[in-house]
């Protein structure tokens, strides 16, 4: 790739769909013409955008392989220990934690396949995604306290999801993946600020809530794209287009769309401390996100307390 070629995005060069290419185009146009504060890094975004091509997170090697077995209901401890033993790095992570204090027994594991046995296949298949995710996609440089905030926001969502998920057919095994890269359009686009940045004073200059507007307006599109470049499937592509607008989604998909809208949102809650029974307003809004996917606000505790103790095991990785 000519390192000199502008590119919009934080990561390799991709051709976009062409119909998402236009969509996004044209959000961008709309959003240009209401003159916000982030017009500037707008007016940047958009040639990369018009001519189809954005730099976008790339899965490739153990990700792509870790990503593609996430969603396999019959996927086999061989698989999955190949699967990481063959990122050497990756590797020492897993057993690494498998020797934690959280997980560890009478005596240290020595290799990847007791240090997944020891996690159990479902524990081991989120740790291991979330492992590999964590190095491959959520690094921002220049902006890692911005990473390290999606990151914790993306593992607590998914912590949710996969709470929400877990007895929906055909969801039980999309739900910890599908919140884990529900913001990966902010990554994007904030990766996208920090490259501008460095060609251009007036975006290295924008203040704090005009970057947060430009990763806010037009992070699930770009979500939706990097899906359909990892080859996500089209149920997955939706949920991360709509998911702060759940009720324009289809079939299939609409129960995938409704969780990741609502484990999204009680992930805030929870940074925010809320707890049910505190406030009516709250309460009612979690209450209809539940709805449709039979649960209710009595639910609420498990949940929270599910994902806390995700939240713990999961700390050791940053």
């Amino acid at each position: 790739m000519d390192p000199k070629r502008e590119t919009a995005g934080g990561g390799d060069a991709v051709s976009l769909d062409p119909a998402q290419a236009v969509a996004l185009a044209d959000r961008i146009r709309a959003r240009i013409a209401e003159r916000p504060p982030e017009l500037v890094a707008l007016e940047k975004l958009l040639p990369g955008v018009e001519t189809g091509r954005l730099r976008l997170p790339v899965v490739a090697g153990t990700l792509n392989r870790v990503m593609g077995l996430m969603n396999s209901e019959e996927v086999e401890l061989g698989e999955l220990t190949y699967a990481v033993e063959m990122d050497p790095p990756l590797a020492a992570k897993i057993v690494g934690l498998a020797n934690s204090a959280a997980l560890r027994g009478s005596d240290p594991v020595l290799n990847v396949r007791d240090a997944l046995m020891r996690m159990g296949l479902g524990e081991a298949r989120n740790l291991v995604v979330a492992v590999a995710m964590r190095s491959g996609v959520f690094e921002l440089p220049g902006a890692q306290s911005e990473a390290q905030a999606l990151w914790e926001h993306s593992v607590a969502t998914a912590l949710c999801c996969q709470s929400l998920l877990q007895e929906i057919p055909p969801w039980q095994s999309s739900g910890f993946l599908l919140g884990l890269v529900h913001d990966v359009g902010r990554i994007v686009l904030l990766g996208f600020l920090e490259e501008a940045g460095r060609r251009s004073v007036k975006i290295r200059r924008l203040a704090p809530e005009a970057r947060a507007a430009f990763a806010e307006g037009l992070h699930a599109e770009v979500g939706a794209v990097t899906a359909t470049s990892w080859r996500f499937p089209d149920a997955f592509v939706q949920a991360l287009r709509l998911h702060h607008e759940p009720d324009l989604a289809l079939e299939p998909g609409i129960e995938l769309t409704a969780a990741l809208y609502c484990a999204d949102t009680l992930a805030h809650l929870a940074a925010r401390h809320w707890k049910p029974g505190t406030s009516d307003a709250l309460d009612g809004q979690v209450t209809a996100l539940l709805a449709p996917l039979g649960l209710g606000l009595s639910d609420c505790n498990r949940l929270l307390v599910e994902m806390e103790g995700g939240l713990s095991a999961l700390a050791k990785l940053g």
